[in-house]
C-alpha cells in the first residue's frame, strides 16, 4: 500500500486554489446535512510530516459552525478506566457535521503501543466503522506519507524553533532512527485496516502546499461520491456478521413457552430477600476493590416490575459504585447521532456497576414496532449490538441482560391499580394503554431478540413477573451468581 521510500514524490499541485477547493467543500457539506449524512476525516501519518499543516488548513475553508477538531494523545488516566472506544465515540460528528481526527484509534498500532494483537484491535476497529457507515458516514482515512530524510529535516527544523520544538517528542526520534522497521509495520497496518468501507488514501507531504490541496481535492472527490451513495442509498459495507460474530444460544429463551404462573410465598420471599441483598453489597464492594465493571441491563413488558427490581437490588449497595440509567425516547440531539452513541458514552469504569432501566435494545423493539427505525436499520442492529457487546465484553465488561415478562391480564390489572393510586398515577401514560393494542407485537418482536442476541457470554435472562416477587428473587439470584463468577 504504501509506495517505497525511494518512489515517494512531491503531490502534483491541482489547479484550483485552496480557496476554490474550500468553497466546492464547504457546499457538499450543506448538501450532505441535507441527505442526512456526516463526515469523519481521520489524519493519520508519520510523526513530524505535517498532520497539523494539513488541518490547519482544511478547516479554515469549512464553516466552523459545522466541524469540530480533536486531537488524540495517548490516553490520560481518567480515560484509561474506560472502555477505549468511548473517547472516540463522543466526537464523532452529528448528522450533518464534521469532524477531524488528529491521530485517531489507528495512532497506538502504527505507534506498536496497543496492548491487544493487532489483528483483533483492527477487527474491532472494522466493525466501529461498518457500523459508522452504514450510519450515513464518510470515513475519509488520510496517511500522510514522507521520506526518512524529510523527516529528519522537519525534526531539525522544529528543535531550531523554541516555540515549536515542544512538538518533537520521543516517538518522532524512535521512528526516525527506526524509519525501515516503522515504515514495514504502518504498511502491515494500513493494508490490514483498508477496507470498502473505509479505505486508506496515501497522501505525499514532501510538498506541504501540494500535498495539502492534494488531500482536500480527495475530500471533494470522496464527499461527492458519498453524497451519491446516500442518494441512491446503496450499501459498500459486508455484513457485520463476516467481521464479528458472537457464538448465539442453541435454545435461547421464548415467552411463549414461558411459565408465568410461578410464584413464591410471603414468608419465603421474607426469608430470602435481605441475604441476597446483603450478598449483593459485599460483591459490589469485591468488584469495585477488583476494577471489574458490570453491566445490569433490565427490558420487560409495560408494567412487568422493573424500577421494583432495581430497587431492591440496590437497597444495600453503595451508591458511589453503581449508576442507574432510566432510557427514554432519545432526544433531537441523540437523534442526530449513530443510535448507540448514547450508550456506549454511558459505558462504565474499570470499578463500576452500570444499571440501564431499559436500553440499547429498545431498536428491535419499541423502535421496531413503532415505526421509529426502518426495516433495514432494525434489521442489522442484531448484528451490531452482538459485536459491541463482544468487544466490551473483551474489555472486562460482564454483561446481564434481563426481560421480565407479564401476561396482558396481568398488565391491565397494574395499570389499572396504578391509575386509582395517586402516588402511582405518574407511571401510567396514554401510551402505555396504546401499546396494549400491540401486547403480542412486543412479544413477537422480544422472542425475535432473544433468537438473535442471546449469546454464548450474554445471554439473555427471562423472567417470569407475573408475580412481583418472584421476579425479584431470581433477578437477585442470577446477579448473585454473575457478580460470584466475575470476582474469581
Amino acid at each position: 500500500m504504501l509506495p517505497k521510500e525511494k518512489n515517494i514524490q512531491a503531490e502534483a499541485s491541482p489547479e484550483r486554489s485552496v480557496s476554490d477547493i474550500g468553497k466546492e467543500l464547504d457546499e457538499l457539506q450543506r448538501a450532505m446535512a441535507d441527505l442526512g449524512g456526516s463526515l469523519l476525516v481521520i489524519v493519520e501519518g508519520w510523526e513530524s510530516s505535517g498532520k497539523g499543516y494539513l488541518i490547519t488548513r482544511l478547516r479554515r475553508e469549512i464553516d466552523p459552525r459545522y466541524y469540530h477538531v480533536r486531537l488524540f494523545d495517548e490516553p490520560t488516566e481518567s480515560e484509561k478506566i474506560y472502555p477505549m472506544e468511548k473517547r472516540f465515540w463522543e466526537e464523532l460528528p452529528k448528522k450533518g457535521a464534521i469532524a477531524i481526527f488528529d491521530r485517531s484509534y489507528y495512532s497506538e498500532l502504527f505507534e506498536k503501543r496497543s496492548k491487544n494483537g493487532l489483528d483483533e484491535t483492527l477487527t474491532f476497529w472494522n466493525a466501529q466503522e461498518n457500523m459508522w457507515r452504514k450510519d450515513r458516514m464518510c470515513i475519509i482515512k488520510l496517511f500522510l506519507d514522507i521520506r526518512e530524510d524529510t523527516q529528519e529535516k522537519n525534526i531539525r527544523e522544529l528543535e531550531k524553533d523554541p516555540n515549536r520544538e515542544f512538538l518533537v517528542s520521543a516517538m518522532d526520534k524512535k521512528q526516525n532512527e527506526k524509519y525501515a522497521a516503522y515504515r514495514k509495520h504502518m504498511n502491515d497496518v494500513l493494508e490490514k485496516s483498508n477496507s470498502p468501507c473505509a479505505p486508506w488514501h496515501i497522501v505525499s507531504m514532501e510538498d506541504r502546499d501540494a500535498g495539502t490541496k492534494h488531500a482536500m481535492e480527495l475530500c471533494v472527490s470522496l464527499l461527492k461520491d458519498h453524497l451519491e451513495f446516500l442518494r441512491e442509498d446503496a450499501e459498500l459495507c459486508r455484513p457485520i456478521t463476516e467481521i464479528i460474530a458472537p457464538e448465539t444460544e442453541k435454545n435461547p429463551p421464548q415467552i411463549k413457552t414461558l411459565d408465568l404462573s410461578k410464584t413464591i410465598t410471603d414468608e419465603e420471599y421474607d426469608a430470602r430477600l435481605q441475604p441476597l441483598q446483603h450478598r449483593v453489597r459485599d460483591l459490589a464492594f469485591e468488584l469495585f476493590t477488583k476494577n471489574r465493571p458490570m453491566i445490569f441491563l433490565f427490558e420487560g413488558t409495560d408494567a412487568a416490575g422493573k424500577g421494583g427490581s432495581i430497587k431492591r437490588l440496590t437497597k444495600h449497595i453503595d451508591p458511589r459504585s453503581y449508576r442507574i440509567h432510566t432510557v427514554a425516547a432519545p432526544t433531537k440531539e441523540e437523534l442526530s447521532y449513530h443510535y448507540m452513541h448514547r450508550f456506549v458514552t454511558l459505558l462504565p469504569s474499570d470499578s463500576q456497576i452500570k444499571i440501564f432501566d431499559r436500553s440499547w435494545y429498545g431498536r428491535v423493539l419499541v423502535e421496531r414496532i413503532e415505526g421509529f427505525a426502518s426495516p433495514a436499520q432494525w434489521q442489522r442492529a442484531y448484528d451490531e449490538i452482538n459485536a459491541l457487546e463482544a468487544a466490551w465484553q473483551d474489555e472486562g465488561i460482564r454483561i446481564v441482560k434481563f426481560y421480565l415478562s407479564i401476561d396482558k391480564d396481568e398488565q391491565k390489572a397494574r395499570f389499572e391499580a396504578r391509575e386509582s393510586d395517586p402516588r402511582k398515577v405518574y407511571k401510567l401514560t396514554d401510551e402505555d394503554w396504546r401499546n396494549r393494542e400491540k401486547f403480542e407485537a412486543y412479544d413477537e418482536a422480544a422472542d425475535e431478540m432473544f433468537r438473535r442476541t442471546s449469546t454464548i457470554n450474554a445471554p439473555w435472562n427471562l423472567i417470569p413477573a407475573n408475580s412481583k416477587r418472584y421476579a425479584r428473587i431470581q433477578v437477585l439470584e442470577k446477579i448473585v451468581e454473575e457478580m460470584e463468577a466475575h470476582v474469581k
